[in-house]
Formats: structure tokens, C-alpha cells, sequence
């Protein structure tokens, strides 16, 4: 079992980025829709800075490890908008945490990675802007979910329709 990416499936650094931040942004989604649960926002922030990060590792990992080929065997249009979907996903997932951050800072309240450390205010509280960019926040984390419904629905039209072992490459290498 490889660890890096070889150029026909996914190595087990990929996997481990990808079902963990699976799992992390689920979470995410439970803790922003239901804050009072865990306490309030400081949580869901703290954890959007969370995959913040793993978001930049896995941009740095996908740079340095070949990507495994997308099946030649079905219509290019597929290939294209599998393309689009993961630009348009990673674009999301770097565009969430800075709304989400300027969302905190325009509340006029600090953005803290679980109390471990904050990030540095370089905005002053601008509460009709916040209310603002909260919803542009919310619209982001919609689309986001949008696009995981379209990647799960083709995951599973790969392993069960078209049987080329797509899903499998994500799941053991």
C-alpha cells in the first residue's frame, strides 16, 4: 500500500485527506446548523480553521503527487464536469473559511482556533456588512453541499451502474 498517489489510483496520504476531511465537514455542518450543541460558534470556527489548514495540505499534496487518471471509458462531458466540480470544490473550500473569518471579525468578535490561538482582527465591526456576508457564508456552504451530493450521486453511478472501480481507488487504493 502506497502511501503517495500513483497515476491509476489514490495513495493512502489522498485517502486519509479526503474521508477525513469527509468526516471533519459533516461535523461542520452539524456545528454550524446547530451551534447550541456544542456550545456556540466557537467550535465551528475553530474547526473551519481546521480544515482551513488540511484544505492548504491537501492543495500541496494534490501538487505533488499524480492524479489518477478519470476513466477514458465514459463521455467527456463527464470527465469535464468532474473537472469543474473538484476546481469549483477546492475554490469552496478556500472561499468558506475567509467569509466565515470576516463574518467573526465584522461581528466584532475574534476568530479562534479552539483558544489555542486567534487569528489577527484586520477588520473593524460592521454589523449590517457581517449580516451580509454571513448569508454570502451561508450560499458558499449550500453550493458546497450541492457539490457533494453531485460527487457522492457519481461515486455511486461509477461503482454501481458503470462498475469501473472509480469508487474503489478512494476507498482501498
Amino acid at each position: 500500500m502506497s502511501v503517495r498517489n500513483r497515476i491509476d489510483t489514490w495513495g493512502l496520504g489522498a485517502r486519509l485527506l479526503h474521508w477525513s476531511m469527509a468526516a471533519l465537514f459533516a461535523l461542520q455542518w452539524v456545528a454550524g446548523a446547530w451551534d447550541d450543541l456544542f456550545g456556540g460558534r466557537k467550535f465551528h470556527i475553530g474547526l473551519g480553521l481546521l480544515l482551513a489548514a488540511l484544505t492548504i495540505l491537501r492543495l500541496v499534496w494534490r501538487a505533488t503527487n499524480p492524479t489518477p487518471a478519470l476513466p477514458e471509458s465514459g463521455p467527456a462531458w463527464e470527465r469535464l464536469v468532474a473537472k469543474l466540480t473538484y476546481a469549483s470544490w477546492y475554490l469552496l473550500m478556500i472561499v468558506l473559511p475567509i467569509t466565515g473569518t470576516t463574518y467573526v471579525q465584522l461581528k466584532g468578535k475574534v476568530a479562534s482556533f479552539f483558544g489555542l490561538w486567534d487569528v489577527p482582527t484586520f477588520l473593524a465591526a460592521d454589523k449590517p456588512l457581517a449580516h451580509t456576508v454571513g448569508e454570502v457564508h451561508e450560499t458558499i456552504a449550500i453550493c458546497f453541499l450541492v457539490l457533494l451530493a453531485l460527487h457522492s450521486a457519481a461515486a455511486f453511478k461509477h461503482h454501481f451502474i458503470a462498475r469501473d472501480g472509480i469508487l474503489l481507488r478512494m476507498l482501498r487504493g
